[in-house]
């Protein structure tokens, strides 16, 4: 799919739904349409408020249709009494996936461990409590997310040299520049064709034209 296609598109879906709607619209306005369309869905497939209420990796087609954004990135810390911090998250990072501790304790060097993302409010519970306490021996922690950064806590048990963080990436802003409108989206096509529709329901909405706002909110609810 490209922008210039896109655009194409959605002008027919505008047009043929009302033959009175003859707005001519800029092609900022589609690029507009075309990302905040591409958000909406991006959010709506990650968190669940789809048809079949599935978040990211609860179905194979999630999988499919998301992956493609699923990236990792290895972050510095800093050690610190009771929790190591990291460094700020990738500029590019849009939601949470996982991390991955990698932690030393006397001669067993560089472990990776699993660690869980908990709630800030209870970390005092969760030291005092043997069950979820962080232990090398077990090989697990947890951690919580402060002003851009991680706290994995480590209770002085052992040293954490490192993480990996497992993340969903913003995806490639969608132009509409003239000179763009040949360069090929980075989503596949039924997944281009869902962008297409969350743009035509939001022009069709600022243009009041309700047939094409109805039919394409229908198609977005069926093929999700």
């Amino acid at each position: 799919m490209t922008s210039g296609i896109a655009i194409e598109r959605i002008k027919q879906r505008l047009q043929k739904q009302d033959t009175n709607t003859n707005s001519n619209f800029l092609d900022e306005e589609f690029e507009d349409a075309l990302n905040k369309g591409l958000n909406d869905w991006l959010r709506r497939q990650h968190h669940g408020f789809n048809q079949f209420k599935e978040g990211d990796e609860q179905s194979e087609q999630r999988v499919d249709d998301l992956q493609i954004l699923l990236t990792y990135k290895k972050m510095s810390v800093n050690n610190k009494e009771l929790y190591a911090e990291t460094v700020k998250i990738p500029e590019n990072y849009r939601y949470y996936k996982r991390l991955t501790p990698i932690v030393t304790k006397d001669n067993c060097e560089k472990v990776n461990i699993k660690s869980y993302f908990v709630e800030e409010s209870n970390v005092d519970d969760y030291l005092k409590d043997w069950t979820f306490q962080p232990s090398f021996d077990f090989e697990e922690t947890f951690h919580t997310m402060l002003s851009n950064k991680f706290r994995i806590y480590h209770n002085n048990d052992f040293k954490v040299e490192e993480a990996i963080l497992t993340y969903y990436r913003n995806p490639v802003k969608i132009s509409c520049l003239k000179k763009d409108y040949d360069v090929l989206w980075e989503w596949k096509d039924d997944v281009a064709e869902q962008i297409i529709e969350e743009a035509t329901k939001i022009l069709a909405a600022d243009t009041e034209n309700i047939n094409a706002f109805e039919i394409a909110n229908k198609r977005v609810e069926e093929n999700n």
